[in-house]
């Protein structure tokens, strides 16, 4: 039964990129015009001479238009750079309103246009962008869709660059080396060193608003205001453990056993910590339950089968007993705010972990195995913290590679590795 599900789910994937590849080629061949196009080796080298003239960059537009959140953080980088590379220009972006809310209050960015899907809303966007004279537009994607080709091609600019575009006639110049196998940090290099810029700085380049962490501490401290004394002094305010189990992919995520069995480890190795479990909307409740399962009982049967009749592991200090969740706290940025007072994310490959990269916070990221994938995403999207550890698994699940099946063993001796505040 597993197998005709995999199988129907397969077909409908293939239909989905069929559709979409039919009206993208349709969008190219109506829309798509030319600005002059050369392509780019690795090393930024023009193979046509295509110059942009920095003196006269005043307005530079950045698509981003698939939304992902991870990806934004890493376009981060950008928002810096440039403006230490064009000191007098202005910065627009294009994104989702998932990203938006992240780089709302982003001090570099001086416009952010939120997409919507669909036809109209697409028209309507590219309208509003064809008023802006536009003197750089950059496409970080190494992919495109419809939508993009069609606004590409209907705003106003005098230098188009993107990554993969070669066949693309709206782009002036187009890397076309693969960066599957190294950090996605590396597509940003490649593009400012083309654009000029030295000493480039690839730390990630996250600002969120004062009233944003206030909102997230005021809930902290109501939270454990609301627990008994010894509980409180149990569980140092100042020590936090963020644990994510969800991605947008379900052999990606963590299943409740395995999310439990994280749960124990950890706490195990730092007693004294409260663990923060993090989700997005849609598992609110299957992660209130979750919580709600480490009862007494449940805790000391855990304690028993991990200590044996060990002191040292207090009743005060069980799986559960400093395990928390707010769902109160559920933007991106708010999530965002928590993490950065956390001394430790331990995260399924998402967003998360290249927020904690952001702030530096040391992170366990937990990878399933790639195969023959060309898309290395433990090497591709790995965190970059000063403490950080990549943890893959590597069996599968009805045929599909699963991050459930990493080793506890390796995870423990990460664990065991860190060193907290």
């Amino acid at each position: 039964m597993q197998k005709i599900k995999n199988w129907i789910r397969d077909i409908n994937h293939q239909r989905i990129d069929f559709g979409k590849e039919l009206i993208l080629r349709l969008v190219t061949f109506l829309f798509d015009r030319p600005r002059g196009q050369s392509d780019l080796s690795a090393t930024g080298s023009p193979r046509i001479s295509t110059k942009l003239d920095p003196s006269k960059v005043k307005k530079i537009l950045i698509f981003h238009f698939d939304d992902k959140i991870g990806d934004m953080v890493v376009n981060t980088i950008l928002f810096r750079e440039l403006k230490n590379l064009f000191p007098q220009s202005e910065t627009f972006i294009v994104t989702g309103k998932n990203s938006e809310n992240l780089i709302r209050n982003h001090s570099q960015i001086n416009k952010c246009y939120v997409f919507t899907r669909g036809v109209f809303p697409t028209i309507l966007l590219a309208l509003k962008l064809r008023k802006i004279e536009f003197d750089l537009v950059i496409d970080m994607r190494a992919f495109t869709d419809a939508r993009t080709i069609f606004v590409v091609n209907m705003i106003h600019s005098a230098y188009v660059i993107g990554f993969s575009k070669k066949n693309y006639r709206a782009y002036n110049e187009s890397f076309e080396d693969s960066f599957d196998t190294v950090h996605s940090r590396e597509r940003a290099r490649i593009l400012l060193e083309h654009l000029g810029a030295k000493n480039i700085d690839l730390k990630y380049n996250l600002e969120l608003a004062p009233e944003i962490f206030q909102k997230v501490r005021t809930l902290l401290e109501n939270s454990t205001e609301s627990q008994s004394p010894a509980k409180r002094q149990s569980h140092s305010e100042s020590h936090r453990i963020i644990i994510n189990a969800f991605s947008a992919a379900r052999f990606r995520s963590l299943t409740d056993e395995t999310l439990k069995k994280v749960i124990e480890l950890t706490t195990k190795q730092f007693p004294n910590h409260r663990i923060h479990l993090i989700a997005p909307p849609e598992q609110h409740l299957r992660i209130q339950k979750l919580v709600k399962s480490f009862s007494s009982s449940q805790r000391q049967s855990f304690s028993e089968s991990l200590t044996g009749s060990s002191p040292q592991f207090s009743t005060q200090s069980l799986p559960g007993e400093g395990l928390q969740f707010h769902d109160q706290i559920s933007t991106i940025s708010e999530i965002s705010a928590l993490i950065s007072m956390s001394e430790l994310v331990i995260s399924v490959d998402t967003s998360i972990l290249h927020i904690a990269s952001a702030f530096n916070i040391p992170v366990i990221g937990l990878y399933r195995d790639e195969g023959d994938q060309p898309e290395k995403n433990s090497i591709k999207w790995a965190p970059v913290s000063t403490q950080s550890f990549v943890i893959k698994g590597y069996g599968k699940t009805d045929g599909y590679l699963d991050v459930n099946t990493f080793s506890m063993e390796e995870l423990t001796s990460a664990l065991k590795q860190l060193r907290l505040g």
